[in-house]
């Protein structure tokens, strides 16, 4: 494998870019934390890392688009996996509306296909923003990929879909100040793509409830 270039480094991960056998590939490495018992530590790490590779691999199975999973290390927290050509969602809504390269209506509908599908699939992404949402017009099945699952889980529960929906959407307006027609069009395209969108949808009003209740008290 060829030299590593550092990408990015949160709390939680280093990444990578790198080759692997021949691939454009990504590394992640999770942190140890120094604060925790070494086996308690250890335990979390490859909790961890076991999770993000079942969703990568639950996604794949179920052709939606995420990167493919290339190798796991857990002795060193490593996973590789696909490096994921394009541009992130947030670079293309930092155009003004008729600067873009695709509609924001169309970039809605592709990404609620996404996060429909994955939400069928009782996956949960846990940071949805738009910088793990990876637009590429030269794709044949879909342009927009989902990456970076770290943060996520398996739930079949309504309440952990609205959530999930609500980090993005917070997210958005964090971002994006006039986000109003891509939300508009997103969820009119969640709404007729999920099969369970009434439900979530329900408890989505719930959870923006809280929010701003939250948002008033501080």
């Amino acid at each position: 494998m060829a030299e590593l270039r550092l990408t990015n480094q949160g709390a939680e991960a280093r990444v990578f870019e790198c080759d692997f056998y021949g691939k454009s590939a990504i590394k992640k490495e999770r942190f140890s934390k120094k604060y925790r018992h070494p086996d308690l530590d250890k335990k979390l790490l490859n909790s961890q890392i076991t999770m993000e590779v079942r969703l990568l691999n639950r996604c794949l199975l179920n052709k939606i688009p995420v990167p493919a999973v290339y190798y796991v290390d857990k002795r060193d927290h490593v996973i590789f996996m696909e490096k994921i050509e394009g541009v992130t969602v947030k670079h293309l809504l930092s155009y003004k509306k008729n600067e873009m390269e695709i509609p924001v209506e169309t970039l809605a509908e592709q990404v609620a296909v996404v996060l429909s599908q994955i939400h069928d699939n009782n996956v949960i992404h846990g940071d949805l923003t738009t910088s793990n949402m990876m637009y590429n017009k030269e794709k044949n099945d879909s342009n927009v990929t989902l990456i970076d699952f770290g943060l996520g889980f398996i739930s079949d529960v309504a309440e952990d879909k609205a959530v999930d929906l609500y980090v993005f959407e917070r997210a958005l307006s964090s971002t994006t100040p006039n986000c109003h027609d891509f939300l508009t069009s997103f969820y009119n395209a969640y709404t007729k793509l999920s099969k369970n969108s009434k439900s979530v949808l329900a408890r989505l009003e719930d959870v923006r409830m809280r929010g701003r209740k939250r948002d008033m008290t501080g």
